[in-house]
């Protein structure tokens, strides 16, 4: 089985570029927001997702909203009899604040 980790969000405000909070670099640019290093979110928690989540709503003074997916891919059984390679499992988290509070 393979294992699949994203992480993005939305955010309210104007800010574009690149950022770094928390230690985490950021790609922020038309209301969205991701890492700047895909493969970095299988290391970020769920506890460090929502504390990054807060510092951005402080930085800017918005509501920010960031998603954790976690995907788990393998053979799933289709209606013909044979099996394709999917997703079988997928965990989501999210989290919001506006202006540093929990929305």
């Amino acid at each position: 089985m393979d294992h699949e980790y994203s992480i993005y969000g939305n955010i309210s405000c104007e800010a574009e570029g690149e950022f770094t909070l928390d230690g985490v670099p950021l790609v922020i640019g038309g209301g969205r927001c991701r890492l700047k290093d895909a493969a970095a979110a299988r290391n970020i928690s769920e506890g460090a997702l929502r504390g990054l989540c807060k510092a951005l709503s402080e930085k800017f003074h918005c509501k920010a909203q960031m998603r954790r997916i976690h995907e788990v891919y393998g053979n799933s059984n289709v209606f013909n009899g044979g099996s394709d390679y999917d997703v079988v499992e997928e965990y989501r988290f999210e989290c919001a604040y506006d202006d540093g509070r929990e929305a």
